[in-house]
């Protein structure tokens, strides 16, 4: 996919797909991952951050990936030292994703938008609630010690459940493996 590209909404449809599906010829590793799904967009085209959510799983480690990408970076400052992130559902509970200490990516290629990723690997619990949970608004921790240490964006309705829609899908591909291995 080509960055900039906004991806469908196929996780939430119920028609998912996944980006990689693969098992590992050396380690005999199962590997996949969901298509990217936007959980939140702000400015205009020429200024643009944008979020989008997939989700994975590595043998049998479960994980979520974020990437957040611009036009602009000038624009916003905060945008490559992003961390953990706190969802805050509809209900008022909060899901604190703390990354994964080795996994941080940075991605600027022939194009004008700067992308960084961030992997999140979840338990079972925290799985779970995801795969139910509708997002209200997202905190973005960052690593600024000079300013505030995050920043705030409220989802819209129609992307709230991104990361639920993300970890449906994977569940179902998982299920669909575990049933054609049986």
């Amino acid at each position: 996919m080509l960055a900039g590209m906004v991806p469908s909404s196929s996780a939430q449809s119920g028609n998912c797909k996944l980006e990689l599906d693969e098992l590992d010829k050396f380690t005999g590793v199962m590997k996949m991952i969901t298509e990217r799904d936007l959980f939140f967009q702000e400015g205009v085209l020429l200024s643009r951050v944008e979020g989008f959510v997939s989700a994975g799983i590595v043998n049998k480690q479960k994980y979520i990936n974020v990437l957040l990408q611009t036009n602009n970076s000038g624009n916003f400052d905060w945008f490559d030292t992003f961390s953990s992130l706190w969802l805050l559902g509809e209900s008022g509970e909060v899901i604190r994703l703390k990354p994964h200490e080795y996994c941080h990516y940075n991605f600027s290629g022939n194009s004008d938008w700067e992308q960084y990723w961030q992997f999140y690997f979840v338990n079972d619990s925290i799985w779970n609630k995801l795969a139910t949970f509708n997002i209200s608004s997202v905190r973005v921790h960052i690593q600024n010690p000079t300013g505030t240490p995050y920043v705030d964006r409220n989802i819209k309705s129609k992307n709230s459940n991104a990361f639920a829609g993300v970890v449906a899908c994977l569940n179902s591909h998982i299920e669909r493996k575990s049933k054609t291995k049986n």
